[in-house]
């Protein structure tokens, strides 16, 4: 294997790390809005009365629900183009050249 390619795949990947870590971060606020949305609401004692939970609450918790649905969907279509750039730049890596051009665009659109 060429030690330049080698060198190139792994300095693009260091520069992929930001990206991954944004997304991680993401998964995490995902993961915390769909715990938040499992929990169900209480009602509460106010003096000698209880208070049982109101209908907003409930609707509260099928919004975090419904935004947790929507943020995973985002993070897995963000995961699935991360994977396919990252599973190109190794197919360039083990078969094509630095002369070809789809080599090129690869690393140009990585700002080398």
């Amino acid at each position: 294997m060429n030690d330049d390619k080698m060198f190139e795949y792994l300095i693009s990947i260091g520069a992929m790390q930001p990206e991954e870590a944004q997304m991680m971060r993401q998964q995490n606020m995902v993961d915390q809005l769909r715990a938040s949305s499992m929990q169900s609401p209480q009602g509460q004692m106010v003096g000698k009365h209880y208070v049982a939970p109101s209908i907003t609450q409930y609707a509260g918790q099928l919004a975090n629900a419904y935004g947790a649905r929507k943020g995973q969907e985002q993070v897995d279509t963000k995961y699935a183009g991360f994977n396919a750039r990252q599973k190109s730049m190794l197919e360039a890596l083990r078969g094509k050249k630095p002369e070809d051009e789809e080599y090129k665009s690869l690393m140009s659109s990585l700002g080398f």
